[in-house]
């Protein structure tokens, strides 16, 4: 009897990860529907390696990756410690400081640099949304990026709701999941002009 519970969740999580990672089924997505070359801002939810062709070198794109990716990366917000001198190239986004580099301005930014696909996840905007105060700014660009554009695709990982939990979005516990990988929306900004 004290076994039947780990072996069952055992059993569980290996359907789960037989089947295909909601990230592959945004790249799939993305490959028919968003030209290559095309600027995407992705928050960091897939691998850089996510945005190449395993074999093939896409000659847009300086580094070969099929799209050009906004650089979420790095950024010149003081909120994440010491002032940025002015002038400097900016600092080294972790992962779990992502949110507190968001503002709703970057919407326009990204309609004026031709960044007209948005993809967003879970792993991320679950942070969000779990403890809004600490990033009140972060919940405003994510207002204003649903105000600005269209949904153009979505795919989640379960069949019902889950509550935010970081450790469930790997680990895959909650019996609502039927496939790995994070709840994902792409948005298309309205009145955005791709420019290559």
């Amino acid at each position: 009897a004290l076994l039947a519970q780990p072996l069952w969740t055992s059993v569980r999580n290996d359907i789960v990860l037989s089947r295909a990672d909601s990230r592959q089924l945004v790249r799939q997505w993305m490959v028919a529907n968003v030209p290559a070359g095309s600027k995407i801002v992705m928050e960091p939810v897939f691998p850089n390696s996510w945005l190449s062709d395993p074999g093939r070198f896409i000659p847009p794109a300086r580094d070969g990756s099929r799209w050009r990716k906004f650089m979420t990366s790095t950024t010149l917000n003081s909120k994440l410690g010491r002032a940025i001198r002015k002038g400097a190239a900016g600092r080294v986004v972790r992962v779990e400081d992502y949110e507190r580099t968001l503002n709703a301005a970057r919407v326009g930014a990204y309609v004026r640099g031709g960044y007209c696909w948005v993809l967003i996840g879970s792993t991320q905007y679950g942070r969000a949304l779990n403890d809004p105060k600490a990033v009140p700014d972060a919940i405003a660009y994510y207002r204003a990026l649903r105000a600005a554009s269209d949904v153009v695709y979505h795919v989640s990982p379960y069949s019902s709701a889950v509550k935010f939990n970081f450790d469930w979005s790997f680990d895959y516990y909650p019996s609502a999941y039927q496939r790995p990988g994070a709840e994902v929306t792409i948005y298309r900004l309205r009145g955005c002009s791709p420019t290559k």
